[in-house]
């Protein structure tokens, strides 16, 4: 069977302890795929700020990175901790 290619990095799991389990949900996916031996992951480079921008808008993007605009977890970047 041939494997499906899946760009995954272990930074976008990440434990918020939110109400959300959503943060948690790549991770455990992954491995699952990796368990059943169905994946192949594949290096990739993060998006970078200019990348950010593009897709959400200059301001929302300065706003979150600044601490002043939530993250779509609710948090501001100053409550993060950054799993890296």
């Amino acid at each position: 069977m041939t494997k499906i290619k899946t760009f995954y990095d272990a930074r976008m799991d990440y434990r918020n302890n939110s109400y959300s389990p959503s943060s948690e949900k790549p991770g455990k996916a992954v491995a699952d795929w990796l368990e059943h031996d169905l994946i192949e992951i594949a290096a990739f480079e993060p998006a970078s700020i200019e990348d950010l921008r593009l897709a959400h808008g200059l301001y929302f993007v300065n706003a979150m990175l600044a601490g002043s605009q939530p993250t779509g977890f609710g948090l501001f970047t100053q409550q993060r901790v950054s799993p890296c």
